[in-house]
């Protein structure tokens, strides 16, 4: 069978296989999640990007907010795909309204900015970035970029998701435990 199913035997029957998966029970791990509001005197920018494979489109989004966490502004824009970092590092770039199309160019950009901003960046799960992760999606569908100063604005998709993070209202990452091999054990 080789490594992928290492404990799987040459010489299980198929009735051994089928009792496997009608009692394969699949573990679910849940982690509460929620946006966090940026400290006072601070804006908070969370941008993401989106890769639509069966049409072959890729879209940034992004938006800035306040202590409150109110929407300052909010983009979405259609962009190149190349990579996924280099997506992730586009979308980054657009927030600061500057486009360049080599990595490394952006990233020294960003970093030069970060520097002179005293901007850290941090990781967040899709399900605690759900208003740009809506906006990454609805760039996808442009034909040209857009930018919303008024969240009355916002694609539909991005707004209930705007108010949760305003009311601080968390919301749960679950995730299904990957196996990594077959037990069998009929007993």
């Amino acid at each position: 069978m080789g490594k992928k199913f290492s404990n799987m035997e040459e010489t299980w029957s198929w009735k051994d296989v089928c009792w496997i998966a009608e009692h394969y029970k699949p573990v679910i791990s849940s982690l509460l999640v929620n946006w966090n509001k940026p400290l006072a005197n601070n804006w908070k920018l969370n941008t993401d990007r989106s890769f639509r494979p069966l049409i072959n489109k890729t879209g940034a989004g992004g938006i800035v907010r306040n202590k409150n966490g109110d929407m300052l502004m909010a983009f979405a824009y259609n962009t190149q795909f190349c990579t996924n970092n280099f997506s992730e590092a586009q979308a980054v770039l657009i927030g600061h309204i500057q486009v360049s199309w080599k990595l490394t160019k952006i990233i020294e950009i960003i970093k030069k900015k970060m520097h002179q901003r005293n901007i850290t960046i941090t990781h967040c799960y899709r399900e605690s970035n759900e208003v740009v992760d809506a906006l990454a999606k609805y760039a996808t569908t442009l034909q040209e970029q857009k930018i919303f100063l008024n969240q009355n604005d916002l694609p539909l998709e991005a707004r209930g998701p705007l108010r949760m993070n305003k009311l601080q209202l968390a919301n749960f990452r679950r995730k299904l435990k990957k196996h990594s091999c077959w037990t069998f054990d009929p007993s």
